[in-house]
């Protein structure tokens, strides 16, 4: 089974980390937009940061349940929630609440995950922030 290591910091976004990992793994993990009627499936839900009122640093990963890759945060535990089991539409809703709790939040982007044989392994949800 292949993990997919997640270093959540200040603004980092997920590209960046699967470009690292894929360099250093020898695996190819590219994102790309997605649309929501695109989820299926179960997940287990990430929800990193909102940890006060203006914690801009939060992020939601949508960890497809079944492939063979497993999704991890590297954080302290109280950075971060798990919520295993989740249809497509409760782990979008809920990671859709959590993405869009600061008072500078537009909108939000989702990606979806893909490993090197073009298979969905998860999706990203971030939000996009008012400057």
């Amino acid at each position: 089974m292949g993990t997919l290591k997640y270093f959540p910091g200040p603004l980092v976004p997920l590209f960046l980390l699967i470009f690292i990992y894929s360099c250093a793994s020898e695996r190819h993990f590219i994102t790309e937009r997605a649309r929501p009627e695109e989820l299926s499936g179960t997940f287990t839900l990430f929800l990193y940061g909102a940890r006060h009122s203006d914690d801009v640093a939060n992020v939601a990963i949508l960890d497809r349940e079944g492939d063979p890759y497993e999704i991890q945060i590297y954080a302290p535990e109280f950075d971060f929630s798990v919520k295993k089991g989740l249809s497509a539409d409760d782990a979008l809703a809920e990671a859709a609440s959590h993405v869009k709790y600061h008072r500078d939040f537009i909108r939000s982007r989702l990606a979806k995950i893909i490993d090197d044989k073009g298979d969905t392994i998860g999706y990203e949800l971030r939000p996009l922030y008012h400057i």
